[in-house]
C-alpha cells in the first residue's frame, strides 16, 4: 500500500551543517538518523551566492531555480506549476501549515506566484483560488484588513472554506483554514505551544 500522508517539513535555515551539528552534539541519536533514506536537493538561487527563503522554497515547491525574492516563478518571472497543483490533479488533498504568516516566502511558494516575497496582499489573494484544502498559520491582516478593502475571508467562504480566526478546533468541512494571528505566530518562547503538531494532526485527520 502507498503512504496515507506525505509531509514535507521545512526547517528555517537548515542545511547540512545544522544536520551534522545535531548528529554530533545532541544528547542521544538525532531524529534524522531515524530515516532509512536521506536525499539532497539543490535550492540555490539563480542570481545570488546566498539563497533566500523565496528562491529556496520555489525550488522545493516547483523544481525550478529562480531569483531571490521570487515566489512560484522561474528565473524569467514566468509562472511555474507547483507540487500542490500536481497532487490535486491526481486527486490528492493538500495543505500548508506555517508557524509564520501563511503568506511568508516558504509557505507562499506552494500556492502563489509573485515577483516579490514582500507583496503579502498579492500573495494572500492566491490562496482562496488555489488547490489547497487545508491551511493553518498567521497573516490574518493580509486577508481582512487590505489596502484594496477586499475581505478575502468572504471569498474563502464562497469557495467552500470554513475559516477560524480564534483557535485550532476540529471543524468539519471539506476545506478548512485557520488564521490565528494578524502577522505571525508567537515564538515558542512566547507561548506558541503545540500549534505545529496540533495543526499537523488536524490536517491529517481532515
Amino acid at each position: 500500500r502507498g503512504p496515507k500522508n506525505i509531509i514535507l517539513l521545512i526547517a528555517d535555515s537548515t542545511g547540512l551543517s545544522q544536520v551534522s551539528a545535531a548528529q554530533f552534539y545532541k544528547e542521544g541519536p538525532s531524529n534524522y538518523d531515524r530515516f532509512p533514506v536521506v536525499g539532497l536537493i539543490k535550492t540555490s538561487s539563480s542570481n545570488a551566492v546566498i539563497t533566500d527563503s523565496a528562491a529556496g522554497a520555489t525550488a522545493f515547491a516547483c523544481g525550478e531555480k529562480t531569483y531571490n525574492g521570487a515566489i512560484g516563478l522561474d528565473k524569467d518571472s514566468l509562472k511555474v506549476k507547483n507540487i500542490m497543483n500536481i497532487a490535486s490533479e491526481k486527486g490528492m488533498q493538500t495543505g500548508v501549515i506555517a508557524t509564520s504568516s501563511i503568506t511568508h516566502a516558504t509557505p507562499a511558494s506552494f500556492f502563489a506566484h509573485s515577483k516579490s516575497r514582500n507583496f503579502h496582499e498579492e500573495i494572500a489573494a492566491f490562496l482562496p483560488n488555489s488547490e489547497i484544502d487545508f491551511f493553518a498559520g498567521a497573516g490574518l491582516q493580509y486577508f481582512n484588513k487590505r489596502k484594496d478593502s477586499i475581505n478575502l475571508l468572504e471569498v474563502f467562504k464562497n469557495k467552500g472554506f470554513i475559516i477560524d480566526t480564534l483557535s485550532l478546533q476540529n471543524s468539519k468541512g471539506d476545506k478548512l483554514g485557520y488564521l490565528l494571528a494578524p502577522k505571525s505566530m508567537p515564538r515558542m518562547l512566547d507561548g506558541r505551544g503545540d500549534f505545529l503538531p496540533k495543526a499537523t494532526q488536524l490536517g491529517m485527520d481532515k
